[in-house]
């Protein structure tokens, strides 16, 4: 059940972007220069397809691959306006190689695809059936043409798949990170508390590496891709070993060994459950794709290949390509932070980082050559930061006017009402005893004061004489009339 509907879905998927005739074809000028760590200088050619309502284009800025939605293209070792040659594409034999690329998903929500692939276009050379006149070919037959297939990473910021796929099987072997529907589930291979916005190990909001390993067996075949995430200043890892495919390994290791070429494709789709779906379980990131949100943000930089070392092995040595670029390899700066910055969890090796650092080391210095490097983005708190970061320094000052306010309002409102007042005991009328007062004739007449005692004064007050009479003083004497 799982299996046909992924199928079923990737089908339509790829439909979705795929051409109906060459009537969407255009020339397009050559994007840019890459250079690969290990390689040389190679070029992007775009796809000669477009599609009817979008003119999408692939970019290169300093050496970093921008697409714009909807658009893909190729690694060439040539590119020129509107020509199209099947030997112009860079066919690459990664058996026994890493690949490694610093990737940046901004701007790639629920509904986006950011992929980088390799497929085998370059003996692609029955193109009449192509509807996308450049050679293009897949494991979805997107362009009328089916070939052998491995995703490196078919990715946005909620979810991850890596694919080995045989040349007819549209499904293929998977493993990452997203995806389902009703009555199935795509890879949980990890969680969106390990990778996603904020993840714990891959933060997707901020740059981070990608590593692909295609190792050997001790029978000198391919062994599986082997694919790792990770993030300056995170404690974790996410490690991935696509070995499982049995119907498809041979496949792919002659595919490899023919070479294949690496793709680039930015494309968005209202109906990407494959990828990104909750699924029956829930657990998938996305429960609505928003394909309208997708920007022209994401990025793929310093690119460079290894050697993988394995002493115990004794296989004949992989080449990378018969052709050479036209252009010198150039030593480009390490893709790791120094080691000043690196955590305890980082410097642990895995095997496949252990056979690219030992072959590292044992590489004699390559040539050099005068080429632009693409800069290297700042570090801040151990973590790269983009220049889109001035609304954080906005929301900063923001707060801090926000705690002026609230303390100003704290001593003025606050402050004074919890100061303490004179208390003032209040006695009531009906219970108030003032027989020890003396009745103040200057401001309250007596006869008020009698009425008041006789109501409620004691007993002895009761009896005094409405009108008191002044006191008689007797001397012994006889007053005369």
């Amino acid at each position: 059940m799982r299996a046909l509907s992924f199928a079923h879905l990737a089908v339509l998927a790829a439909a979705a972007i795929a051409p109906e005739n060459r009537e969407h074809t255009v020339s397009r000028d050559c994007p840019g220069n890459i250079n690969i760590d290990g390689y040389g200088i190679t070029q992007l050619v775009p796809s000669s397809y477009v599609s009817p309502t979008t003119n999408a284009t692939m970019q290169v800025r300093g050496g970093e691959v921008v697409p714009e939605p909807n658009s893909r293209g190729y690694f060439g070792r040539s590119c020129k306006k509107g020509e199209y040659r099947i030997e112009q594409y860079l066919t690459l034999n990664l058996l026994g190689h890493q690949l490694s690329v610093t990737i940046d998903l901004t701007g790639a929500g629920c509904g986006c695809n950011f992929a980088f692939y390799l497929t085998s276009m370059g003996q692609n050379d029955v193109d009449a059936e192509s509807k996308c006149g450049d050679y293009y070919c897949d494991a979805n037959n997107i362009c009328g043409a089916s070939c052998s297939e491995i995703d490196i990473m078919e990715a946005n910021q909620h979810a991850w798949h890596s694919t080995l796929h045989g040349k007819h099987d549209h499904s293929g072997f998977g493993m990452g990170y997203g995806g389902g529907g009703y009555g199935w589930n795509g890879p949980r291979d990890w969680n969106g508390a390990d990778y996603g916005p904020g993840g714990r190990c891959v933060d997707t909001t901020l740059p981070f590496q990608l590593e692909a390993a295609f190792p050997m067996n001790d029978k000198c075949e391919f062994a599986g891709m082997e694919v790792t995430l990770w993030q300056a200043g995170k404690p974790c890892k996410l490690n991935l070993e696509l070995s499982n495919y049995p119907a498809g390994m041979q496949e792919l290791h002659d595919a490899l060994k023919a070479g294949m070429v690496p793709v680039v494709s930015y494309w968005t789709s209202d109906n990407l459950a494959w990828l990104d779906g909750s699924g029956s379980d829930r657990q998938g990131p996305c429960a609505v794709d928003t394909p309208d949100k997708c920007q022209s943000k994401v990025t793929l930089s310093n690119f460079s290949i290894h050697k993988l070392h394995n002493e115990q092995q004794e296989c004949p040595e992989q080449v990378l390509t018969d052709e050479p670029p036209g252009l010198m390899p150039t030593q480009m700066p390490p893709s790791k932070p120094p080691s000043d910055v690196q955590t305890e969890a980082e410097t642990a090796s895995t095997p496949v980082a252990n056979r690219a650092r030992a072959t590292e080391g044992m590489r004699k210095p390559e040539a050099k050559m005068v080429q632009p490097i693409p800069p290297k983005l700042p570090t801040r708190a151990r973590m790269a930061y983009t220049e889109n970061d001035w609304w954080l320094a906005v929301i900063a000052c923001l707060a801090v006017v926000a705690v002026l306010i609230a303390c100003i309002w704290l001593l003025v409102a606050v402050v004074p009402a919890l100061q303490p007042q004179p208390s003032v005991l209040l006695v009531p009328r009906e219970q108030s005893d003032l027989s020890h007062v003396s009745p103040l004739p200057d401001r309250v007449p007596n006869t008020m004061l009698q009425k008041q005692y006789r109501a409620t004064g004691p007993s002895h007050l009761a009896s005094m004489p409405e009108h008191p009479q002044p006191p008689v003083h007797t001397t012994g004497a006889t007053l005369d009339g």
